[in-house]
């Protein structure tokens, strides 16, 4: 486009033209330096969660995008609800420059709804200042984003084993998903275990234990209040509302049609892993 006039009239005009042309020249390259640079770490995340061994074209990657590869990593993925709001470049950018994060801690971008958190473990640092780190980082996009965000944490280990705390990570994300909060792997137990089973060891499992009354509500209800009253007979009645001959009925009639007797622990065990099972299943479908 052209400017024709006085030039003198013009000159001022033309100098803000050409000064504004040149700020959004060099924030359009900002800014596609910055999604090469996410795009980038992305990548290199994925080849070193499957790369068994570090040639050197892999360490000169890491050299270039300035990572360590000589220090301890603990992985954690934060997942929160993707909306519009989210997929903007700016906000990225904030979460991505969180404050917070020491040197040798690395934030990457992972797919539209989550961010993964490796955190530079040193052997003087403790477990609770890690737990403290993660707690403030979650604080901090659950701020920023005005949505709920859930955090998986692995443990520390040594960076060739990265893999390994990211599954734990992901794993621990599953839990955190359905409470809406953090949880680190090392603090899970049984559900260690049931990550580990296959879908069809888990609905085979729910046959042989509570599938003969598992759609009739009042027995499946009844037995979850059992498990939340630390079964407490008197307590698990109250807070059902109902008679204590009438919870006696219920468990009598549970153990009739699943050859499980609550007040055997053995058997308990059994019926409180059937319904987690199920409370699992449900969740995930």
């Amino acid at each position: 486009m052209a400017i024709t006039g006085n030039p003198d009239e013009i000159s001022p005009f033309a100098e803000i033209i050409r000064k504004l042309t040149e700020l959004f020249i060099s924030e359009s390259y900002f800014a596609e330096q910055l999604d090469w640079q996410a795009r980038a770490m992305e990548g290199f995340m994925f080849d070193w969660l499957q790369t068994k061994e570090w040639d050197p074209a892999f360490k000169e990657r890491a050299h270039l995008l300035k990572i360590n590869l000589s220090v301890d990593r603990q992985a954690s993925i934060a997942e929160f609800r993707q909306n519009s709001q989210l997929l903007h470049r700016d906000l990225w950018n904030r979460i991505l420059s969180w404050k917070e994060a020491g040197p040798n801690d690395i934030l990457i971008r992972w797919g539209n709804d989550r961010i993964v958190l490796l955190a530079g473990v040193s052997s003087a640092e403790k477990d609770r200042s890690i737990r403290e780190k993660i707690t403030r980082f979650h604080r901090f996009l659950e701020n920023l984003l005005a949505a709920k965000v859930s955090i998986g944490t692995g443990k520390p280990l040594p960076p060739i084993s990265l893999s390994e705390s990211f599954m734990q990570a992901e794993r621990a994300l599953k839990i955190a998903k359905d409470r809406g909060n953090i949880i680190f792997d090392q603090d899970l137990t049984i559900e260690m275990i049931f990550d580990d089973l296959s879908p069809e060891t888990k609905k085979d499992f729910i046959e042989r234990t509570i599938g003969t009354f598992m759609y009739e509500e009042d027995l499946m209800v009844t037995l979850k209040e059992l498990f939340r009253q630390n079964h407490s007979l008197k307590n698990t009645a109250e807070a059902l509302h109902i008679h204590i001959n009438t919870l006696h009925y219920r468990l009598k009639k549970i153990s009739e049609l699943s050859g499980l007797y609550p007040s055997n622990l053995n058997d308990l065990m059994k019926l409180f892993i059937a319904v987690k099972l199920l409370e699992e299943g449900t969740k995930n479908n």
